[in-house]
């Protein structure tokens, strides 16, 4: 049990400290911006503009539609970030010399072709409205497009420069899947971006298919490469370490007056760690599974988990509480872990919202409760009442928090590795920073509650509001 002591005088210099180090936060960010790279706040504008032809023609491309619809991408806002072109198309790339005797040796085909049934191109306002005047398109009223373009767009959450930032997606260098994307039938992806020098990727032919090739024209058009900030590390490293101090802090204002009252009930302690190893395996071929389409998901997966420690605890007789299923701090618990998620999301997205995502009350509300079981409740279950707690239990609180949040990142790490992720810069920052920190703000507000919903409702809405709000 915790001795009581005066809150006060620490809760006054955890809120200088805070404040100093929010300073600190904001020189660091001031001093290289694009350090943090770029908001990714994606989504499908409601307007629909549909064409009869369209011929596109790059340095080494030439693609033709027929019957086709433009649909726009937002981002951040109202801001243009690219477009999607469906119909029934073609087209031909022209390989020169040594580009043009590897593809032979690869596929054994003499010319690049196939058809297509879906055109991605990040493009900005101007981009768009030159692409719907070579095109002569007018605006419809056509759901099943928007539908079929909402399908398209979910590929480019598969970019491994993307960082996800307490929730919030931000992208870094240009990574294959921010350039011009086909999605054909022969070949299932061919990237395409016309920059410094032309790229072209075609993943399935494995690390053979990507041409870099020299530029023929000064003006690359609608194939133009986006540019994106570089991840600088040392900055990163620094603004994470800073924003965990920080969020610390928080919380420890937030909570000055609690005590974390408990006591570790009798267990045996070589089955409990044998129970953690297994469930730890059991939880990266989990997520490695979770990858892939169509099988299963994240929450189903955390669901098993929680129900097998559940099991674990009725079976050694734990009480709720010790789980943190307790009335006791349960308001300040919901508050705190409110208001360090929410802080967490506008961090990571450092922008107010603008607005509701569209998806109508019925929409968000299963968007909420989704995430609340899913990203909140199940996975908190097994972290906090299995991996911490015996953590706890053999090293001590802070070193529980501490563990807790590495092996939350390791997790990932390693089904991400696992499931053939390339292991780019943004995927280490994620993993072994942006998770940690996150699971490391909320192990110490269970610690200080000692009650569920803290570390639950803020892990739930670093999920939810990223999704439920633009930016």
């Amino acid at each position: 049990m915790m001795a009581r002591h005066n809150p006060l005088p620490v809760l006054v210099w955890t809120i200088l400290g805070a404040l100093g180090l929010g300073i600190i936060a904001l020189a660091l960010v001031g001093l290289d911006p694009s350090s943090l790279g770029s908001l990714i706040a994606e989504r499908l504008g409601e307007q629909v503009y549909a064409f009869e032809h369209l011929v596109l023609t790059g340095d080494y491309l030439e693609l033709e539609i027929q019957h086709g619809h433009i649909v726009p991408v937002l981002r951040s806002g109202q801001e243009v970030g690219g477009t999607i072109v469906l119909g029934k198309g073609s087209y031909l790339l022209q390989l020169p010399d040594e580009a043009g005797r590897r593809f032979r040796e690869l596929t054994g085909l003499t010319t690049f072709e196939d058809g297509f049934q879906a055109l991605y191109l990040p493009l900005d306002y101007q981009g768009l409205e030159d692409l719907k005047a070579l095109a002569c398109a007018r605006q419809v009223e056509d759901g099943e497009v928007l539908a079929r373009a909402a399908a398209i767009l979910r590929h480019n959450l598969a970019d491994p420069n993307l960082l996800r930032l307490y929730g919030v997606v931000r992208r870094f260098w240009t990574g294959p899947t921010s350039l011009g994307r086909l999605h054909g039938y022969g070949y299932p992806e061919v990237f395409y971006s016309e920059g410094e020098t032309v790229r072209v990727l075609v993943p399935c032919l494995g690390t053979g298919g990507d041409f870099q090739l020299p530029r023929l024209s000064a003006d690359p058009g609608v194939f133009a490469a986006p540019r994106h900030a570089p991840l600088v590390l040392p900055v990163t490293f620094g603004v994470f370490a800073i924003s965990a101090l920080l969020f610390l802090a928080v919380a420890y204002a937030l909570t000055a007056d609690l005590e974390g009252v408990w006591r570790h009930p009798p267990a045996r302690l070589r089955l409990q760690l044998a129970v953690v190893a297994g469930m730890a395996m059991v939880e990266v071929l989990g997520r490695v599974l979770a990858r892939r389409p169509g099988l299963w998901g994240e929450g189903l997966l955390y669901l098993g988990l929680a129900g097998l420690t559940l099991l674990h605890a009725r079976r050694e007789g734990w009480r709720p509480d010790y789980l943190g299923f307790t009335t006791r701090n349960l308001g300040r618990a919901a508050l705190a872990g409110g208001i360090l998620g929410t802080l967490m999301v506008l961090g990571g997205a450092l922008a107010l919202p603008d607005g509701l995502r569209p998806g109508g009350l019925l929409g968000v509300a299963a968007l909420a409760g989704g995430t609340f079981l899913g990203s909140g409740l199940f996975p908190q279950i097994y972290y906090r009442g299995l991996i911490h707690n015996t953590l706890d239990r053999m090293a001590g609180g802070a070193a529980a928090v501490a563990a807790t949040a590495w092996f939350a990142g390791l997790a990932r790490a390693s089904a991400g590795l696992l499931a053939g992720t390339p292991p780019t810069a943004a995927f280490w920052a994620e993993t072994l920073l942006a998770v940690p920190v996150a699971f490391l703000v909320t192990g110490y507000l269970f610690q200080r509650t000692r009650n569920l919903m803290a570390p639950a409702t803020a892990m739930w809405l670093l999920a939810f509001l990223p999704q439920a709000l633009s930016f």
